[in-house]
């Protein structure tokens, strides 16, 4: 009988270890996050900031030295260099306009954006659902929940005729904190197919998962070359 105990509370405690185990894990699930490789991305965002906007072959420089060809612009992204050129897309279109610039602290300040964006879309039970509606759900809860933030559009009057003054910001950081979503929900194979671009190739190649139910679509041809914008 003494033995029976022994063996019943040793299984017990044993039940009791994996449980906590499982919790343990589940608690630590990793989160992959597009962020802690945006925030490296500094000194090129940098390097572009330096550059002549007509000196082509300075910012292809800028974007050689950090491994981030942007000859190669596609419909979808797919590693993590493809997301890294949309982050410097972003930055280049929105930080010409001398009248709305990008500073200095819009990197940081967008980041942190983005961080609050992220972390409520992973903290929804929508986000994971794989389906476009929840996704939608999600992404709009999460933003809602990020309000307050300084680069947030949320609180601004809708009926406005002014800009705000750190439009471009703002802007750059709705980009960053959209890219960072889409990075999570690739990462995790969550992304919907239902919300792919369709993409119908002209050289032959079978139309992109995004293309299934769909029709109307006409073929795409793979862009030219990426100029760089002007003022």
């Amino acid at each position: 009988m003494q033995k029976l105990m022994r063996v019943s509370r040793f299984l017990q405690i044993g039940s009791i270890a994996l449980a906590m185990a499982s919790c343990a894990e589940a608690k630590d699930k990793p989160r992959p996050s597009l962020l802690p490789e945006v925030a490296k991305m500094a000194p090129v965002l940098t390097c572009i900031d330096a550059a002549s906007s007509k000196d082509q072959a300075a910012l292809t420089g800028c974007l050689e030295e950090a491994r981030i060809p942007l000859e190669k612009v596609g419909p979808d992204a797919v590693s993590l260099n493809d997301f890294k050129q949309r982050v410097v897309l972003a930055w280049l279109y929105l930080g010409r306009d001398a009248k709305y610039p990008l500073n200095p602290d819009t990197l940081p300040n967008a980041i942190d954006y983005a961080k609050c964006v992220e972390g409520a879309a992973y903290a929804d039970p929508a986000f994971s659902s794989g389906t476009g509606k929840g996704v939608a759900e999600a992404t709009f809860r999460s933003e809602q929940a990020c309000k307050d933030h300084p680069l947030s559009f949320r609180k601004l009057d809708p009926n406005s005729k002014n800009l705000p003054s750190n439009v471009a910001e703002r802007l750059f950081a709705q980009a960053l904190a959209n890219t960072a979503l889409t990075f999570a929900l690739e990462q995790n194979k969550w992304f919907p197919d239902e919300m792919r671009e369709c993409v119908r190739y002209a050289d032959g190649r079978p139309p992109s998962v995004g293309c299934k139910g769909k029709r109307g679509v006409p073929p795409f041809a793979p862009p030219p070359p990426v100029q760089m914008p002007t003022p």
